[in-house]
């Protein structure tokens, strides 16, 4: 049911502070993870390489997960796109983690790759969201998300699921391996708990993100851009806003803008500039101002108070960690609400579908 919500979109945007909390509640004992994990400390301690792996959104949600799991693991983590690692020859042995991250359980490329790495003994965790899929039968062990279900192809709510399933999966594993201390663990978790509150906040601003939208909804290109958490978070920004409104729209890290597409920037060219890791915010001002310079229209979504841009959304802070959960929530309303004055299909964009389950 839209329980009285337009769409389906918007309905599973404003679900996710209490998907959020769901996926807390259901994945900790005692205030720390409980993930039915069928990995020893031992084994744990003998893995040397970690891949994630994922198509799309999941993907995104991989790319944070390798800053937030390298961080508190210890251990080097590359992310791959399900439909390249399945066709190349990846460098997988016993003592290899391959983590697979997917909405529908289903995803062709993603149970590929997972069938590559049983071949190869590797040891695997999935990340899904629908009991009883391929993926979630075939991997050595699952982990379900607790999103409910999404009817919107768009993907919002079971994203950022993934997002903090993942982030409990990094503190899980980091006390196993002793590289983060109990202590560390439970107010790591105590801040996890502030996020739906926070995305409260966020959705009861939802309004301002509707008026940057009148801005833009006609413009046919723009660009997302990011440093560290950031970059995914304007990935999926991106990747949101073309599955449904159809505008041309790319997702690049900030460091990257000077080195080519700098060029394309315009009168009225429109640039999204996420900033939440307050370390790298004058880097943001600085890239903003030249933005401005070049007569770009920007918008900033930012947990630092500013007055750069034509259009500045402030989202509450948090771990630096884990800022993709809370700035991805007014991309995706930026995204809807851009799709919704264009007329499109919202829930139901041309061309793609909920599970992409042929190669």
């Amino acid at each position: 049911m839209k329980n009285g919500y337009e769409h389906y979109m918007l309905k599973e945007i404003h679900e996710q502070p209490q998907t959020i909390r769901e996926t807390l509640n259901q994945r900790l004992n005692d205030g720390l993870p409980n993930l039915d994990i069928n990995i020893d400390a031992d084994t744990l301690k003998n893995i040397n390489r970690v891949y994630i792996i994922g198509c799309g959104t999941a993907y995104y949600a991989g790319m944070n997960a390798k800053l937030v799991m390298e961080h508190f693991m210890n251990i080097n983590v590359d992310v791959d796109i399900a439909s390249e690692f399945c066709y190349r020859n990846p460098l997988i042995d016993e003592n290899t983690l391959v983590i697979f991250i997917t909405q529908s359980g289903e995803t062709a490329d993603t149970l590929s790759s997972l069938r590559l790495a049983l071949e190869k003994k590797a040891r695997t965790i999935s990340i899904v969201n629908v009991v009883d899929s391929s993926i979630a039968r075939e991997s050595e062990n699952t982990i379900y998300t607790c999103a409910g279900p999404e009817i919107a192809v768009a993907s919002t709510k079971v994203f950022t699921a993934q997002l903090i399933t993942l982030y409990l999966l990094a503190i899980d594993l980091g006390l196993k391996l002793e590289t983060i201390s109990l202590v560390d663990a439970k107010s790591i978790i105590e801040e996890l708990h502030t996020i739906p509150g926070k995305a409260i906040t966020i959705l009861e601003k939802s309004s301002d993100i509707e008026k940057a939208a009148l801005e833009i909804y006609e413009k046919e290109s723009m660009y997302f851009i990011g440093r560290n958490v950031d970059y995914p978070a304007a990935l999926e920004g991106s990747l949101k806003l073309k599955e449904t409104s159809y505008i041309h729209s790319e997702g690049l890290a900030a460091g990257e803008l000077k080195h080519g597409p700098i060029s394309l920037v315009e009168e009225g060219k429109v640039v999204v500039y996420i900033s939440t890791v307050e370390r790298l915010h004058q880097k943001a001002i600085l890239l903003m101002e030249e933005l401005i310079a070049k007569g770009a229209k920007t918008i900033m979504i930012t947990n630092e108070p500013s007055s750069l841009g034509e259009f500045v959304f402030e989202i509450p802070k948090t771990n630096e960690l884990f800022g993709t959960v809370l700035s991805v929530i007014p991309l995706q309303l930026l995204a809807y609400n851009v799709a919704k004055l264009r007329n499109c299909d919202i829930d139901n964009p041309k061309n793609l579908s909920k599970s992409v389950n042929v190669e």
